[in-house]
């Protein structure tokens, strides 16, 4: 995913990316909402999630496409993911 993400950055597409990590609901306990299963540790970008009231994960070019806690109601493309 980082390898397709940094092709569209490298071709002027900088922007961020949702993913379905949360912890609505349950503020500090990150899950993708897809599963219910937590978000793993090595997702996560420098010493991040660290803003309790951001609860939607992102994906963004300046942070190598590392987890990034942020408000969900910032505009952004999401990845989907399907079986």
């Amino acid at each position: 995913l980082i390898m397709e993400l940094q092709v569209f950055s490298d071709n002027g597409r900088n922007h961020g990316y949702w993913t379905s990590g949360t912890d609505v609901g349950i503020s500090g306990r990150w899950f993708w909402a897809q599963s219910l299963t937590p978000v793993e540790e090595w997702v996560w970008g420098g010493s991040e999630p660290n803003q309790p009231t951001h609860n939607c994960m992102r994906l963004a070019t300046g942070g190598h496409f590392m987890g990034y806690d942020w408000t969900c109601t910032s505009t952004y493309y999401p990845i989907c993911q399907t079986k």
